[in-house]
C-alpha cells in the first residue's frame, strides 16, 4: 500500500493542486483538503518503505514457495538485526535511525519473550548451512550437546543386547522412524558405543563439510547435493568437514543454496546428522504452505471440481510424474 502511494504521488499531488478547479461544493473541497498529504508525510512514507523493505523481502524469501525449510529463518533474522537495524549508514536520516531503533527494541523484546522458541529455532538452523553460518561457536556447542542428549540410537548402531530390548514391542512411532531411516543403514560396529559417541564424531565432520561447501564457488550449493557428494568421509572427520563444506556452500553465489540439496548430496557421508536434518528441516518457515494446501483441498468436495481444466488441475494436485525420483 505504501508503494502505491509513492507510485501515484504525481497524480495525488495534481489532484490537490487543481482541487479548486473541480466542480465541487465548498464542503466537499474542504473535506478533501483535510486529506492532503504534506511533504513531511511523504518523507515519512519514503522512510517507512526503506525500513520495511528488508522485512518484506525476508518474508518472501522464507515463504514455503521460495525456500521450503525453517532453517534459513535464523539467517534472515540475524542479517536484518546485525546488518541493517544495528548498522548506521552515512545517508540514514534521523527519522530512519529512530525507526530502526524502535524495530530493534521490539525485535529484542520478542526474543526475550519467546526465548525457548528462539532456542528451538537455532536447533533447526543448525542443519541449514546458512543458518549454521550465523551461529556462534558457543551456540554451536550448546546445540550439539542438546542433540547428543536428546537423540535416540542412530541408524546402524549396535546396541547392547538385553532381553528387554530384544523382546520390546515396537510402537507405531518406532516403526515410522525405522522406515524413514532404512536408507541410511550402515555396518554394525563391533564395539557397543552410546549414540552420543557417534553423533559427536559426525558433528565434527559436519562442521568441516559445511565450511568447505560454503567456500567452494565451483560446486552446487544445495544441501541435498552436499550430502550426496561427501558420503565416503570417515566418521572422525565428519563434524570438521561439515563446517568447511557449509562455509563453501554459502560463499558460492552462482549455485543453488537450498539446504535440501545440501543434505541430498551429503546424507551418506553424515548418516546420523542427515536423519536429524530431515526431522528438523521438515518444518516450513511459515504457515503459508499448509494454509494453501487446506485452502485448495476445500474445493475438491465442491461442484467446482467438475469445471477443472488441465492447466488448473496440474496446479492443484501432485501428478504421478512429480513423485517419481530422479534416476
Amino acid at each position: 500500500m505504501l508503494e502505491a502511494f509513492v507510485i501515484f504521488r504525481p497524480i495525488i499531488d495534481s489532484l490537490f493542486k487543481n482541487i479548486r478547479k473541480m466542480n465541487l461544493s465548498k464542503k466537499q473541497t474542504n473535506s478533501l483538503l483535510k486529506l492532503e498529504i504534506s511533504n513531511t508525510c511523504w518523507d515519512v512514507v519514503e522512510q517507512l518503505l526503506k525500513v520495511l523493505e528488508p522485512f518484506r523481502n525476508a518474508i518472501e524469501h522464507i515463504s514455503g514457495t521460495q525456500y521450503p525449510t525453517v532453517g534459513l529463518t535464523l539467517f534472515v533474522f540475524r542479517k536484518i538485526q546485525h546488518h541493517f537495524l544495528e548498522l548506521s549508514r552515512p545517508d540514514d536520516t534521523e527519522l530512519l535511525k529512530n525507526m530502526k531503533e524502535v524495530l530493534h527494541d521490539k525485535l529484542i523484546h520478542y526474543i526475550n519473550i519467546y526465548n525457548e522458541g528462539f532456542k528451538t529455532l537455532m536447533v533447526h538452523a543448525y542443519f541449514d548451512p546458512y543458518g549454521f553460518s550465523v551461529l556462534s561457536q558457543k551456540e554451536i556447542g550448546s546445540i550439539e550437546r542438546h542433540l547428543k542428549n536428546s537423540i535416540r540410537p542412530l541408524p546402524g548402531e549396535q546396541q547392547p543386547s538385553t532381553k528387554m530390548s530384544s523382546t520390546r514391542k515396537l510402537t507405531p512411532l518406532d516403526k515410522f522412524l525405522n522406515s524413514i531411516d532404512s536408507d541410511n543403514n550402515c555396518e554394525p560396529s563391533s564395539v557397543n558405543k552410546p549414540p552420543a559417541y557417534f553423533l559427536a564424531e559426525e558433528t565434527k565432520r559436519y562442521r568441516q563439510l559445511a565450511t568447505l561447501f560454503i567456500s567452494d564457488v565451483s560446486e552446487d550449493k544445495s544441501a541435498l547435493f552436499f550430502w550426496k557428494c561427501n558420503k565416503h568421509l570417515l566418521p572422525a572427520e565428519e563434524t570438521k568437514r561439515y563446517r568447511q563444506l557449509a562455509t563453501r556452500f554459502i560463499s558460492d553465489v552462482s549455485e543453488d543454496k537450498s539446504a535440501l540439496f545440501f543434505w541430498k548430496c551429503n546424507k551418506h557421508l553424515l548418516p546420523g546428522l542427515s536423519t536429524l536434518a530431515r526431522k528438523y528441516l521438515a518444518t516450513p518457515a511459515t504457515s503459508v504452505p499448509s494454509e494453501s494446501a487446506f485452502s485448495k483441498s476445500a474445493y475438491y468436495g465442491r461442484t467446482e471440481r467438475t469445471n477443472l481444466n488441465g492447466d488448473s488441475f496440474c496446479q492443484l494436485v501432485f501428478l504421478k510424474d512429480k513423485l517419481v525420483s530422479e534416476q
